[in-house]
């Protein structure tokens, strides 16, 4: 079997089930290919153009992705286990239920807009990833690595970040972009420090045991959130709205709580 496609142009041409297992496709053009269930495991995609691309199903585990242009892909199901991304373009993608466990991204790769609904990013290295406005309603990240991410207007609801680390991630409202939505997510013992959560939506979130130690939750909506045994020392909790939240037991030292919201008591 080939395995050198170095360069080649593939644009719009139908490639679906095909077994490119360790092939080299650098700088090769995809654009628009139809790759629907090929095998794509520990391939290397440096440099190519997957932009319209039909991943559907595909299996990409452990293929490295460098510099790759994949805006406006098709990766519905595709199995990502363990690839590697820097630098790549994944900006309005299509990963609905994806599986991207292990993934490992590197140099910011932009998640601009992208569908990740029902993904799988369990332990996920995302760390300084650009996820502004991406639809990650119902993903897995629990342990995922978020780091420093970009995550304006990213739609989180009923998302399970169990474990995760948000330290530094950006979910503040920004421009014409809401904050985060991360109404009925599970941040159980999440690592949310210096988090900027200006203007977000945690209606209804278990944050129990959380460390929110110096976030920004000015703003913020957390009516009946859960933070049982939270960290919030120096958090700027300002203006925040927590009609019915859960507190009990939550580390409050030095937190800043003017102005906050708690409605009427019951």
């Amino acid at each position: 079997m080939r395995t050198n496609f170095q360069g080649v142009d593939r644009a719009g041409q139908h490639l679906a089930g095909i077994d490119f297992t360790g092939a080299d496709f650098t700088g090769a053009d995809l654009t628009g290919a139809d790759l629907t269930g090929a095998n794509l495991t520990s391939a290397i995609l440096t440099g190519v153009n997957l932009a319209l691309a039909n991943l559907t199903g595909a299996n990409l585990t452990n293929a490295v992705l460098i510099g790759s242009y994949l805006r406006c892909a098709n990766l519905t199901g595709a199995n990502l286990t363990g690839a590697i991304f820097t630098e790549v373009d994944l900006r309005g993608a299509n990963l609905t239920g994806a599986i991207l466990t292990e993934v490992e991204v590197f140099d910011k790769a932009d998640f601009t807009d992208a569908n990740l609904t029902g993904a799988n990013l369990t332990s996920a290295i995302l760390d300084g990833a650009n996820l502004t406005g991406a639809d990650l309603t119902g993903a897995d990240l629990r342990c995922a690595d978020l780091r420093e991410a970009k995550l304006t207007g990213a739609d989180l609801r009923c998302a399970d970040l169990r474990c995760a680390d948000l330290c530094g991630a950006d979910l503040a409202l920004e421009g014409k972009r809401a904050g985060a939505n991360l109404s009925n997510a599970n941040l159980t013992g999440a690592d949310l420090r210096c988090a900027d959560l200006d203007g977000a939506h945690l209606t209804c979130a278990d944050l129990t045991g959380a460390d929110l130690t110096g976030a920004d939750l000015s703003n913020s909506f957390l009516p009946y959130a859960i933070l049982r045994g939270a960290i919030l020392r120096r958090a700027d909790l300002t203006g925040a709205l927590l009609v019915g939240a859960d507190l009990d037991g939550a580390h409050l030292d030095g937190a800043e709580i003017y102005d906050h919201d708690i409605g009427p008591m019951t």
